[in-house]
């Protein structure tokens, strides 16, 4: 009989997806989940707009992960789509330490670049600084659009911050890499890899790019898996909750080691996010 790996998904927008994904993620042997603050639409006119968004998730949103059995947790952040003036960014950042430490509360983030504008930039930057000083893990997401001229564009960014500031690289975890892009975050030597993984999804409404069953195994064979983690990146868009162990389940097909299998879909995000041993 074939050991059960249990599995940690380490980004998910489950705010934005229907219960019964939660169901099917559970019975596939999701234990965990990590919801990044995103994008949601909402006007935010003040910081205490932030706070709502932060509190539902930590309220409601983990309630309903809870109710089939798996734990939720949450990154917190001011993503670049929801930034309205800098005062309220400003003040939006730096309420943002009365959140860590509080249960449920894992890391800071999504953080992102997508106009690179002066307030863009100069939040992601903030917020680098703010989590590097108070030691709490980092979560970044690549641009979605035009990523081979956005991602390396981002890495330069990251990489200034962290050469200029004197940031600890193993705090930052770069997710929603895939196997063209993911060399131009590697060389900065960070804690995590996000790579979102499913197989391929015949849709009209699929608007994220994941690494296919093949890519994932191509990409634990060039990269090895101590630094890997491998998500479904579940947004509103069409995806499948079943992803991560349909992946799982085809990996092993293909003989990766037991070892491997363990890290990337377990182990490495409870070793950056929680601090726990592998």
């Amino acid at each position: 009989m074939q050991e059960m790996i249990p599995i940690v998904d380490c980004h998910v927008h489950m705010d934005v997806r229907n219960a019964n994904d939660y169901e099917l993620m559970a019975v596939s042997g999701v234990q965990a989940v990590v919801v990044p603050c995103s994008f949601t639409g909402e006007q935010r006119p003040d910081a205490g707009s932030y706070a709502r968004y932060y509190d539902r998730l930590l309220g409601l949103e983990k309630s309903r992960a809870e109710a089939y059995g798996i734990q939720l947790f949450v990154a917190v952040g001011v993503d670049p789509c929801d930034m309205q003036d800098e005062a309220t960014v400003a003040a939006a950042i730096e309420a943002l330490p009365r959140y860590f430490g509080r249960p449920g509360v894992c890391a800071l983030g999504e953080l992102e670049l997508k106009s690179f504008t002066d307030l863009e930039t100069s939040a992601f930057v903030q917020q680098l600084r703010l989590a590097d000083r108070h030691q709490v893990p980092i979560l970044l997401k690549a641009p979605r659009l035009d990523k081979h001229n956005s991602v390396p564009r981002m890495v330069e960014v990251l990489a200034r911050a962290i050469r200029d500031f004197d940031l600890d690289p193993s705090r930052i975890m770069f997710f929603d890499l895939t196997l063209g892009t993911l060399d131009y975050a590697w060389k900065l030597g960070l804690g995590g890899y996000g790579i979102p993984v499913s197989p391929t999804l015949d849709s009209l409404f699929v608007i994220h790019e994941k690494a296919s069953p093949e890519e994932a195994r191509e990409i634990l064979a060039r990269y090895g898996a101590d630094r890997l983690m491998f998500n479904t990146a579940l947004h509103f868009g069409f995806g499948d909750p079943l992803a991560l162990s349909k992946v799982l389940l085809y990996l092993r097909q293909k003989g990766v080691l037991i070892d491997d299998l363990r890290k990337v879909f377990n182990g490495n995000s409870r070793r950056f996010l929680w601090n726990e041993r592998i």
